[in-house]
Parts: structure tokens; C-alpha cells; sequence
């Protein structure tokens, strides 16, 4: 059972009755193991995340200064929206996170428009307000209501096991954070972020980029995924198994490419990503002149 905390102490605490009511739901429904997509998950989630925000980020009226203004801004360049007055920012990013739409938009947004309104938000505000905090509140209601997306690094990435989260994305994610390598960090989460975008093709694409930049980044030559590869193994940095499952990634490529029957586009893109992430893991943890 997820441990439920209290919003202001951070203390543990009984769950209420709608969460009681929700897991039961769950549970009748055959889904209490498995995780939602974000595109199913409940009414009281985006709530949730409404509270989190106005606890930790910035409060309605906070949005009358510049952090709504840069915000809006954001939002507009990316979606093109109209502009709207200051002090209707608060209300608009309320309205936005618990309902999908605002009073100035004509129709309802997709849902990872309203997570990347938090993704904007998180960036607007960045040290002024306890990221750390919110990304707790965000990923502890994640779990209560079986919501398959985590926040890490303010950015969202969907996931279908805790297990291999756990295991293989979080610790990667971590390690990435050095400042050698953040190029690869940044293309590893861009295949999160093209999953997120409804790009699987994408995804798949971005893994092996990230893949051929570790290895780069390793010393390694070559112009392509599979001469890389080649070029460690040489180096005696990998065993030629490694290569192989390295030289792999690229094959999943073309299984998305050709919509082969039986292929779940998103579930294969899954698949490559949490693959990379543990070769990413291994690569850099046995790095030449690494600190590990």
C-alpha cells in the first residue's frame, strides 16, 4: 500500500475516504498492480498536483507577478494561445491543471500540454520555489492513484514499471547529472519526451543517439551507432556481447518504422528506453577514467 502523507508536515497518515474509495475501485477493476496512463488518470490526481503547486511553487496571487507573465509566455510561444490579462494567470494555470482548458482557450488541451504547463512553470520558477517538494508531492500522488508518469529533474517521463524505474531509469537519470555528461542526459530524456509527445519512432531514435554520445564521450570513433560500438569493444571498454546488445538498439528502429502486426508502437519505445537506460548505466559506470 503507498504510504499517504500529510501536505503540510510531511508526516505519514490514514488515508481519506475517497483514497480508501479509489483503491477499491482499483482493485474491483483489476488495475491496482498495474499503472494508468496519464490520459486516465483521475479527477483527484490533477488536484493533487493543484495543491502541490500552491504549497510549494507559487500561489494564485504569486501569478500576478513576473513568474505568471514568463509563464504565460512560454505557453503561448510553444501553443500558440492568446494573451491574457496578469491577473487572470492564477486562475488560468488552476483551470488548466484540474480541468484541461481555461476560460480564454475554445476547446479542452491533451494532457501532456497541461503537464508540460507544469514542466514551464518548473522552470519559471526555478530556485525561488522548492521543486524538490513539489516533485515529492507530484510522484507520492503519482503512486496513490496509479498514475504511470514520475517527475525527475522537472521534467515527466512515463513509465510502466516501478521496478525498472527503480532499477535502471532512476539510477541512470543520477549518473547523467555529472557535467560530462550532460549531452547525453539531455538526449536520453528526449526519448521520454517524444514517448510523451505520441513519437515512438522518436524515442528509439534519441536512445541510440544517446548510446553513440556516451560512447563518443568515452573516446571512442566512428560515425555511426554500431562503428562506436565496434571502436569500445576494440578499446577493450566493452565485452563483445556488450557490443552487440549496444548495436541492437538500432534494430528496434526499424520494428517501429514498419508497424509490424503484433507491435505495440509505445510498448516497444518503452522497452528501448529502459534497455538503454541500463546500458547507459553500465557504460558509464566503467567509463574509462571514470570516478565509479
Amino acid at each position: 500500500m503507498p504510504e499517504y502523507r500529510s501536505l503540510r508536515d510531511r508526516l505519514p497518515r490514514a488515508p481519506t475516504a475517497a483514497e480508501v474509495r479509489r483503491r477499491q475501485e482499483l482493485e474491483q477493476e483489476g488495475l491496482l498492480d498495474i499503472y494508468l496512463s496519464a490520459e486516465d488518470a483521475p479527477p483527484a490526481f490533477w488536484e493533487a498536483v493543484l495543491q502541490a503547486t500552491h504549497w510549494s511553487l507559487a500561489s494564485e496571487s504569486n501569478f500576478v507577478s513576473e513568474i505568471g507573465s514568463k509563464w504565460w509566455g512560454e505557453l503561448r510561444w510553444q501553443e500558440g494561445w492568446p494573451d491574457i490579462p496578469s491577473n487572470t494567470l492564477g486562475s488560468a494555470y488552476s483551470q488548466l491543471i484540474r480541468d484541461g482548458r481555461t476560460a480564454f482557450l475554445r476547446s479542452a488541451v491533451g494532457v501532456y500540454v497541461r503537464l508540460s504547463a507544469i514542466e514551464h512553470l518548473l522552470d519559471i520558477i526555478g530556485d525561488t520555489g522548492d521543486a524538490d517538494d513539489f516533485s515529492d508531492l507530484t510522484n507520492e500522488a503519482a503512486d496513490r492513484f496509479r498514475v504511470g508518469i514520475r517527475l525527475e529533474g522537472k521534467r515527466f517521463v512515463d513509465i510502466t514499471s516501478q521496478h525498472l524505474h527503480r532499477d535502471a531509469v532512476r539510477p541512470t537519470l543520477l549518473l547523467l547529472g555529472e557535467q560530462a555528461l550532460r549531452p547525453v542526459d539531455d538526449l536520453y530524456r528526449k526519448g521520454f519526451d517524444r514517448l510523451l509527445a505520441g513519437d515512438p519512432a522518436g524515442a528509439i531514435t534519441a536512445s541510440g543517439s544517446a548510446l553513440e554520445e556516451m560512447l563518443r564521450i568515452g573516446g571512442c570513433a566512428g560515425s555511426t551507432l554500431k562503428q562506436a560500438a565496434r571502436s569500445a569493444q576494440q578499446k577493450d571498454w566493452i565485452t563483445p556481447g556488450v557490443e552487440q546488445s549496444i548495436v541492437k538498439i538500432d534494430a528496434f528502429r526499424g520494428d517501429s518504422d514498419a508497424h509490424r502486426v503484433g507491435t505495440d508502437e509505445r510498448e516497444l519505445a518503452r522497452l528501448v528506453l529502459h534497455l538503454t537506460g541500463s546500458l547507459l548505466l553500465y557504460l558509464g559506470r566503467t567509463r574509462p577514467n571514470s570516478t565509479d
